[in-house]
């Protein structure tokens, strides 16, 4: 009789309700045909070439046999089917930031995408309103964690993402044309100061020394004597926004010195 040997890998996975191939060679490769026999037909399903169907979680052994045939002496092995459920992974970033009072949404997709329907949750709703399509709002200033769930269903594993989110006052900030003012004795202008977002609130202005410059609240600015002073513009915040502050180096210099000269007066320069 000839010797037969069969070649075919000691394991194999294949996901739930799909489909896998055992791959099986018989040598020498003209003595027969192979059988695919002995599994337990509650865990998988094999057709007579070998396409192995996942149809519950765990794990069979197949015996591959070939009967013997003619010349052809009989052999087997044994193949090792595991049944798994297929791993998905949650995709988001890891971090986001919102204003406080405004909203954002979280953006996470689930891998692979057919595989079913993602949950949020948050462990403070003092700081954030979250809804079931992870939108979320700014309520308080701090630092709220999103839990985005997938729950397994059938042959899909189950998985979850974090998301921290942080609530924070928007900033504000004062631009003015010129760090830096220079006025002679007597003259006035005006600061010309602007706060970004516009819808903040109002600027209030002040002086660290009115006996050389004055400033009004409408940002107005006198130079009452030559020196040095400093004025500052300040926004105190208001519900959603954060305060700030700009200052402004004022200069005041002395009015420059004139001569008058007679009508009568008749001069001759050399």
């Amino acid at each position: 009789d000839v010797e037969t040997s069969i070649d075919v890998v000691d394991t194999i996975e294949v996901n739930l309700t799909e489909t896998g191939s055992i791959v099986a060679k018989l040598n020498p490769q003209e003595a027969g045909k192979l059988r695919f026999i002995d599994y337990d037909t509650t865990i998988i399903s094999v057709d007579t070439n070998g396409k192995v169907t996942g149809l519950k979680l765990g794990s069979t052994k197949v015996t591959i046999s070939f009967k013997g045939e003619g010349k052809y002496r009989a052999s087997n092995k044994t193949v090792t089917v595991i049944v798994k459920d297929v791993e998905t992974r949650i995709d988001a970033d890891d971090s986001i930031e919102v204003n406080l009072t405004e909203t954002e949404s979280i953006v996470a997709k689930l891998n692979p995408q057919e595989a079913g329907k993602l949950y949020f949750n948050t462990n403070d709703n003092d700081i954030i309103s979250l809804d079931e399509k992870g939108n979320i709002k700014g309520i308080k200033v701090g630092t709220a964690t999103v839990t985005i769930t997938f729950n397994a269903n059938g042959k899909y594993r189950a998985s979850n993402k974090t998301v921290t989110v942080t609530v924070s006052d928007v900033v504000t900030e004062i631009s003015v044309d010129g760090d830096n003012v220079e006025l002679v004795y007597g003259d006035q202008t005006n600061i010309n100061a602007t706060l970004t977002p516009g819808e903040a609130g109002k600027l209030s202005y002040s002086t660290n020394d009115s006996s050389v410059v004055t400033v009004d609240q409408n940002g107005n600015i006198k130079a009452v004597k030559p020196g040095k002073a400093t004025i500052t513009i300040t926004y105190n915040g208001e519900g959603k926004y954060k305060s700030s502050n700009k200052t402004v180096a004022v200069n005041v210099l002395h009015a420059p010195s004139s001569i008058v000269i007679a009508d009568n007066l008749d001069m001759e320069i050399r």
